[in-house]
């Protein structure tokens, strides 16, 4: 967990430097992530 705690910081680091405008999640790695924003979206909708 410690692990993950420091690679998310460094890609809120990275996104906040503007280096990377936009970020998107990986299909098959993070397949539980895509489904909730589909979700949020046909909510929002």
């Amino acid at each position: 967990m410690e692990e993950d705690n420091a690679l998310c910081a460094l890609m809120q680091e990275g996104m906040a430097s503007g280096a990377i405008a936009s970020a998107r999640p990986l299909p098959k790695g993070e397949a539980l992530v895509v489904a909730f924003q589909k979700l949020v979206r046909r909510a929002l909708a």
